[in-house]
């Protein structure tokens, strides 16, 4: 009775033992994360109140270390009575926290206009994103081209550009907003009347070297470089046909001296075995 008693005893405090434990580890747990509120549809609209499409956001937990990423403890948003007669000045993509600093009250509905430079302002290209690689995001620098048709019969179509180093605002969706100045808006508005737009992410690396600067030992290890022909310009329709057309002809020609060279060494090895000694 008493071995029973003792056995009874001791499987109590490996059970307080283990319970303690995982009440520790919880408190840890619970210490180490913040609530915060992302962002948990797409259909979230930038110009309605955000209390009225609560339903579109969500409450998770993040890992304090995390939270360093967007600044100190009180840069995002950590719950949903914080969305009462706000706005979000920018879209966010599905499960992104929200920065404090996104958001805009009922009273400062000018605000965004106001950050903005005078005589400034954004232009919408219309399903930008899709000719754009994936990665692509507020920030970004790209260069807008347009794709124009001829004015007559007798000419071809020209692809050209309209405007360079324009800055990527901000994007919704497959949208791309831009910053640009007014008179470089009504260039894109007429632009996009008369002709196609083709968007380019062009190459913003800050050691990028010339061509001609390169080392000998650069030249041969391959090293990637420009040149004044590599910048954009414009090009006509009958241009490119001309240089598909030479370079089939360029394609051919070298067809033919492979074929020539081979029948060469061909005959060579004809002739070799003609001229063997038949008893060897």
């Amino acid at each position: 009775m008493r071995n029973k008693m003792k056995l009874q005893q001791i499987l109590i405090v490996f059970l307080a033992i283990a319970i303690a434990i995982l009440l520790v580890t919880l408190l840890v747990g619970r210490n180490n994360t913040v609530t915060v509120v992302v962002v948990g549809s797409k259909k979230v609209d930038t110009t309605k109140k955000l209390n009225e499409q609560k339903q579109y956001f969500e409450v998770k937990k993040i890992l304090k270390s995390d939270m360093k990423i967007f600044g100190d403890g009180n840069a995002l948003v950590t719950s949903i009575s914080e969305l009462e007669d706000q706005y979000l000045r920018f879209s966010l993509p599905v499960g992104s926290p929200i920065p404090k600093d996104f958001l805009s009250n009922k009273q400062q509905s000018g605000e965004y206009a106001s950050e903005m430079t005078k005589n400034h302002t954004t232009f919408k290209i219309v399903d930008g994103k899709l000719a754009l690689p994936a990665e692509i995001q507020a920030g970004d620098i790209i260069d807008v081209m347009l794709t124009l048709e001829p004015k007559d019969k007798e000419e071809g179509l020209v692809t050209g550009p309209l405007l360079t180093g324009v800055e990527v605002k901000s994007i919704v969706e497959n949208d791309v907003y831009v910053s640009v100045t007014q008179n470089q808006f009504n260039q894109l508005a007429l632009g996009q009347e008369i002709g196609k737009f083709v968007l380019q992410l062009p190459g913003q690396k800050k050691d990028s070297k010339q061509c001609d600067d390169l080392t000998k030992k650069e030249e041969k290890d391959g090293v990637a470089c420009y040149s004044a022909d590599d910048e954009p310009k414009a090009v006509t329709e009958d241009q490119v046909r001309q240089l598909i057309s030479d370079n089939a002809a360029l394609s051919t020609s070298k067809n033919t001296d492979n074929e020539a060279s081979a029948t060469t060494d061909n005959n060579q090895e004809v002739l070799a075995s003609t001229n063997e000694d038949p008893t060897e």
